[in-house]
Parts: C-alpha cells; structure tokens; sequence
C-alpha cells in the first residue's frame, strides 16, 4: 500500500496528509492556511487550499535534485560548460501505471549573448510522448555562472542565468494547459543562491529553497 500523500509547507515541513494514497506530495503556499491546517487533527481537504501537487511525489522531488546537481558539473570532460548549461527532465506513468523519471540531454552551453537554453522531452512534442494523461511533472534548471562579456566600444556586458522562468517557460506552459496538460512545472534559478519555482503560464505561483524542497517526502 502507498503512503498517505503527505502535506508540507514552503519550508519543507509536513503538516498533515489529505488521507489519499496517490504516492503525491501537496505543499500549501497560503501561510494563514498552513496554520489552520497545522492545528486541525486528520485528513485535510485541500479542495479550497491554495497548493501546489508534486503528481510525481518523490520520483519528482530527486529528478529536480538530479537536474540541479547536474548543472553545476561539465557534460563532459574538458566541455567547461559547468553551470553555462541546462538541465531538466519530466516524471511520467509507464505502461503499467508506474513512474518513471526521464532525464532531458543537457542544454548546449550558453551563448555569448546570455541566452541558455534545452530541448524540452529530449524534443519530441509533448503532444505525442508523454501523453496529457501520463506526464505528471516537468522541470528545468537555468544556468548558474555568469559571463563577462566583451563588447566592441570597449565596454563588457555580464549575463547572469535568470533566477525565474523565461517569457518562453511560460509561453510552452500556455500552450501545454491549451492541450489539455494539468501536469505541474517547475524551474529552478541557480546563479544566486538556488530557488525552485513552481510556475504556469500566468508567472510563478509559489517559491522553495532548494534545501526546504529536499525535505519533501522525508518527513
């Protein structure tokens, strides 16, 4: 039998459960609602609680920890592309209803022009692998170092990685819900200290650090 699918806050700290056994993890992100649930005594219905479902439960929390470590190393020996790359990858039902975690080939390393990017589900659309019905989270890391750039009157320009989704995370996340995708996104900024953000096309909805993300699922 599964766990109870546990409830945390935005510090990692469990507060209840909502007596379902999904093996999904639900973090609350109103602090008034936090509290309330933390004094109640059994299930919580969290039907008019604002929150966020990690529908991976803890394939999901150690894929984005995987992505985050991932980012911060070269691809390759000798790539010198540790932290001027992304990384990412999605958790997926297989055939027999189990989840696995894919991991996305790492993102080229980032431009002169500031600009990182990655091929999101190793490119292949969404549409057709995983299905609306098998993906259950995604996620991606943006780059952590920045570059001292040389210009040509003389001056330097220094791009950092963006601590918050892109115009372009969002656009893709419109367009996912408009394919009938309910599946949660998460992005993580890495170039100063390293947040995890939960996001849809409207902009971000909640933020973790990462060591309270880690927490989820151990307690």
């Amino acid at each position: 039998m599964a766990p109870i699918d546990p409830i945390y806050n935005l510090d990692g700290k469990r507060i209840g459960d909502d007596g379902k056994e999904n093996g999904k993890i639900q973090i609350v992100t109103d602090n008034s609602q936090v509290k309330q649930i933390a004094k109640s005594s059994g299930v919580t219905d969290l039907d008019n609680v604002s929150h966020v479902t990690l529908n991976g439960g803890c394939s999901t929390v150690a894929g984005v920890v995987a992505s985050v470590n991932a980012e911060s190393k070269d691809t390759s020996p000798g790539a010198n592309d540790a932290g001027l790359h992304e990384e990412g990858g999605h958790t997926q039902l297989d055939k027999n209803g189990n989840v696995e975690t894919v991991a996305w080939a790492p993102g080229a390393k980032k431009s002169e022009t500031g600009n990182g990017s990655i091929s999101m589900f190793n490119g292949v659309d969404p549409k057709n692998t995983p299905t609306s019905s098998e993906l259950l989270d995604s996620w991606h890391v943006h780059t952590d170092k920045t570059q001292t750039v040389d210009q040509g009157d003389g001056t330097s320009r220094t791009n950092t990685g963006s601590m918050t989704p892109s115009p372009a995370d969002t656009k893709v996340a419109i367009s996912m819900k408009a394919e009938g995708y309910n599946s949660t996104t998460i992005q993580v900024g890495t170039s100063q200290g390293t947040k995890v953000n939960f996001y849809n096309g409207s902009g971000v909805k909640a933020t973790m650090s990462i060591n309270a993300f880690k927490k989820l699922g151990d307690n």
